[in-house]
C-alpha cells in the first residue's frame, strides 16, 4: 500500500518528501518532488547511511536508529 496508492496520493496532494521505512530489506525509500501522480526523486538510503530532512536540512536522522 505504501509503495502503491499511498504514495500516487501524496504525490497529488503534493507532499514534498515521504519516506517509507522498508524493515524486511533494511532501507528506507525517500520520495521527493511529486509530479502528478508519483515521485520524480525516490533513493535509497541503507542502514549506515543518514536521512536529510529536506525542509530542515540541519536535520539529520542516522538511518541504522530506525532499526535498532
Amino acid at each position: 500500500m505504501d509503495l502503491g496508492a499511498k504514495r500516487e496520493l501524496y504525490a497529488r496532494a503534493g507532499i514534498r518528501e515521504f519516506w517509507i521505512v522498508d524493515l524486511i530489506a533494511d532501507g528506507v525509500l525517500v520520495c521527493r518532488n511529486p509530479g502528478g501522480d508519483r515521485y520524480q526523486s525516490v533513493t535509497r538510503v541503507d542502514p549506515a547511511g543518514f536521512l536529510v530532512v529536506e525542509g530542515l536540512p540541519e536535520v539529520t536522522v542516522p538511518a541504522g536508529s530506525l532499526f535498532a
